[in-house]
């Protein structure tokens, strides 16, 4: 975090960078406890690279990040460490980065799960997954971190950031299996549709496979030592345009 913010220590994998240390740390610092903005703030220096040694934020990284928060986040400005252009490949780079920090136990994956939906959909950390992506689905919701639209498969895309609408279906394929998950993304953008509001094929068909990874993560792959990386991979062969071997679906991408 900035300067008057020390680390609580190196945080290592299977540690929970938004568990009870961080939030007694931060509160003791700054004299009352983090909100999701503070949250969004720690988790953009773990899953994009500073300028000190190891890929560390500087005092004077903080200081760049501090002039134009919303900028970085929503995409008009890059970030000046980053390396990796916009699409698929940044996305899948930033939550291979995240899911590093957590334990693959049923407990560290949901808050890999809630962490990934306030980073890439706003979605809030805290309460029910239900209250929060419900609060979402009405425009209640944070910073959506913008990884552009390169490199995902076109049947996917309805807007230049694809990575929002994966993760909050994704987060509820996660806690309410990828049968609701899909129900309700699939309902949501029909109303939309027919009302005017937006919704659009490629969100239904992403949204409909992101429930599924979500329910992958949370039931198939629980437990497993090697859960996310097996998931990242399974969502590769489903979104990435360039792949051509089998994902979830079963059916091969032309």
């Amino acid at each position: 975090m900035p300067a008057d913010l020390p680390e609580v220590e190196d945080e290592p994998a299977g540690t929970d960078p938004l568990g009870v240390p961080w939030v007694e740390n931060f509160s003791k610092v700054r004299g009352r406890p983090p909100t999701d903005a503070d949250r969004q703030d720690h988790l953009f220096s773990l899953i994009i690279y500073g300028s000190g040694p190891e890929n560390s934020w500087t005092d004077a990284d903080w200081a760049i990040y501090a002039t134009d928060r919303k900028a970085f986040w929503q995409g008009q400005e890059r970030w000046p460490a980053e390396d990796i252009a916009e699409g698929y490949d940044r996305f899948q780079t930033h939550l291979e980065r995240l899911a590093g920090y957590y334990s693959n136990d049923r407990d560290g994956l949901a808050h890999f799960s809630r962490a990934s939906g306030l980073i890439w959909g706003g979605i809030d950390y805290q309460g029910s997954a239900f209250t929060a992506l419900a609060r979402a689905s009405i425009g209640r919701h944070h910073l959506q971190l913008h990884e552009g639209a390169a490199g995902w498969q076109p049947r996917y895309l309805d807007d230049l950031n694809p990575a929002h609408h994966w993760v909050a279906a994704f987060l509820t394929g996660f806690f309410y299996g990828a049968f609701i998950g899909a129900t309700i993304n699939t309902i949501r953008d029909i109303a939309q549709y027919v009302t005017g509001q937006g919704g659009a094929r490629g969100d239904i068909y992403l949204g409909n496979i992101a429930a599924h990874h979500g329910h992958l993560l949370s039931h198939d792959l629980a437990d497993e030592p090697d859960a996310c990386v097996r998931l990242l991979s399974i969502m590769r062969q489903d979104l990435f345009i360039d792949d051509k071997s089998e994902g979830v679906t079963g059916v091969t991408l032309e």
